[in-house]
């Protein structure tokens, strides 16, 4: 303070540095320390930049990858079967669209 008045600072304006408005901490825009993205701080570039992280990424998408390859499988065999079971579900040479397999299936049961 007792540099401001040596530099010809004013009283008013070293007050106007502490209103309310300039104490007052908005959380909106606070700086966010972490973002973690499968178990990755993506905000942290050196975590970002390591191989590990990149292989565990992509460990994690594969192993996603697999899974999901296995639901549509299990789904899209369970519909086959539906549409040997139900009649009027398979005709010659057409392959009905599943969603029509599934409508069929509900029209008999």
């Amino acid at each position: 303070m007792a540099n401001r008045r040596l530099k010809g600072y004013r009283f008013e304006d070293s007050i106007r540095e502490f209103t309310p408005d300039k104490l007052f901490k908005n959380k909106s825009n606070k700086r966010r320390e972490s973002y973690v993205v499968n178990g990755v701080n993506i905000l942290n570039r050196d975590e970002m930049d390591s191989e590990a992280a990149i292989n565990r990424l992509q460990k994690r998408r594969e192993q996603h990858n697999r899974v999901e390859r296995k639901r549509r499988d299990l789904i899209n065999s369970a519909i086959e079967e539906l549409s040997e079971i139900v009649p009027n579900a398979q005709e010659d040479g057409i392959k009905y669209a599943r969603g029509n397999v599934l409508r069929l299936t509900i029209d008999y049961i």
